[in-house]
């Protein structure tokens, strides 16, 4: 994956993460998270894709969007 792809779909899957509340658990085990390969796709192009375009993934059995915040 080139490397500046990696840093933007990295910088907003931590901000799902984060600003969905998904890390406030009440037992300290790990989170999962799914990128199924049609989203990881997704990913490798992850900068040139539109800015309406979201990359699915599922984080403890939810389905979340990464929305493309660059």
């Amino acid at each position: 994956m080139d490397p500046a792809n990696a840093i933007s779909f990295g910088q907003d899957l931590a901000e799902e993460i984060l600003g969905s509340g998904n890390m406030v658990t009440e037992n300290r085990f790990p989170k999962r998270i799914r990128i199924g390969w049609s989203s990881m796709a997704l990913a490798f192009i992850y900068n040139e894709i539109g800015s309406d375009e979201t990359v699915p993934i599922i984080i403890d059995e939810q389905y979340c969007n990464i929305h493309k915040s660059r």
